[in-house]
């Protein structure tokens, strides 16, 4: 999957802050800003500077979710992968003993705690993450973070490199409390932002699967992204309906994954799809590299993750878009979700729904009404599937 920046890309402003914690390897540092700045870009290149200056450091990145992981570790060369002790945030609490470096992505999602320990086993700290970007439950308080970070050397991105000018406004759209007034979006668009519906869930999930294939190239996937494992399952179900191949096995928790779709992906593996649950220590990403792939995942699972295509099916009336399907969800919590959810596109960024005009979530009804004439289009995808 091609992400990673090169170091001669980087704007100025990354560049400088790069450049200034390596000249001050002793301090905290917390890279914060925007989605899209480059926060997670930035931070890869601060470790890779970090192996090479060192020998014999020990050295460990972490971050919250295993995609998130799987990508940062996917952007390292090779001999930083191999000094560096990559982790998720749940596999800190087995660490022992102390590290010359820690760098930590996505910081606002870890616990307040395991912060503090963390801290405790260094006296060189490099943390990148958005406060206005936490969706997990029992994380860190905001200000509990900048209290925590105090006295830290702290740096804030302001121009968006990775989204263009309409999902960014789409995004504002969404969640208006967002702290956007002070960013700047440089990106342009290769194509506006679109909103289409189904008669049904069934169509509207084979209409998204069948243009998320068309547009994903190899090296390029296309992501899918659904609030809930119920959801998840019942795309799969339905593309596979399509395809006549039956039921695909449900994911189950095991005692090495909290959800294991490892029989999910191997059937549809089976059959020739290019359909993959990636998350939770499920699917890979070089699966990508030669072919055209579509992923599928949660909200929660695509934190972190960027990809130049991505779909919000099912934001229909009554589904629930708290990742955590909390019972009688906030308005404000479904728009933090949806918003997390919406900047993980790169530049295509479609939204869908099934039913009549009624049918519309109250987010999807607020983009289609409020944003810009030019920011998002009405759009009929093709009714083929893969396979067909």
């Amino acid at each position: 999957m091609k992400w990673m920046v090169p170091i001669s890309k980087l704007n100025p402003e990354q560049t400088r802050i790069l450049e200034t914690i390596r000249s001050a390897p002793h301090d905290i540092h917390w890279i914060s800003g925007y989605a899209g700045t480059g926060k997670t870009i930035v931070l890869t290149h601060a470790i890779e500077r970090t192996v090479a200056k060192t020998s014999s450091a020990r050295i460990c990145f972490a971050t919250y979710t295993h995609a998130l992981k799987d990508m940062v570790e996917s952007g390292l060369s090779a001999s930083a992968r191999e000094r560096v002790h990559i982790t998720t945030a749940d596999g800190l609490n087995r660490l022992a003993g102390e590290f010359d470096y820690i760098f930590v992505d996505e910081i606002q999602d870890i616990k307040h705690d395991l912060i503090r320990s963390l801290l405790d086993k260094t006296k060189r700290f490099v943390a990148a993450g958005d406060t206005d970007q936490s969706i997990f439950l029992g994380r860190v308080k905001p200000e509990d973070l900048k209290r925590i970070l105090r006295g830290s050397s702290t740096y804030e991105l302001k121009q968006i490199e990775r989204m263009t000018k309409e999902v960014f406004e789409i995004a504002a759209t969404i969640r208006p409390k967002a702290k956007i007034s002070r960013v700047r979006c440089t990106k342009e668009s290769t194509q506006m932002p679109r909103w289409f519906s189904g008669k049904n869930q069934a169509d509207e999930f084979r209409k998204v699967f069948a243009e998320a294939y068309r547009v994903a190239q190899p090296g390029i996937p296309s992501a899918v992204l659904l609030p809930l494992q119920k959801l998840i399952y019942a795309f799969g179900k339905v593309h596979a309906h399509s395809e006549g191949w039956g039921n695909p096995p449900p994911a189950v928790k095991t005692a090495h994954r909290p959800i294991d779709y490892g029989n999910f992906n191997a059937f549809f593996k089976r059959h020739s799809s290019p359909l993959r649950f990636f998350g939770s220590d499920n699917g890979s990403l070089d699966e990508s590299a030669h072919k055209r792939m579509v992923y599928v995942m949660t909200y929660h699972s695509a934190k972190g993750l960027d990809f130049s295509s991505v779909f919000l099916p099912n934001l229909t009336v009554g589904t629930n878009l708290d990742a955590k399907g909390v019972p009688f969800s906030t308005l404000d919590k479904e728009e933090l979700h949806l918003f997390v959810a919406a900047t993980r596109s790169k530049d295509r960024l479609y939204m869908s729904y099934h039913g009549g005009e009624d049918d519309r979530h109250e987010l999807l009804e607020r983009v289609i009404q409020h944003a810009s004439p030019s920011c998002i289009e009405h759009f009929q995808p093709p009714r083929s599937i893969f396979g067909r």
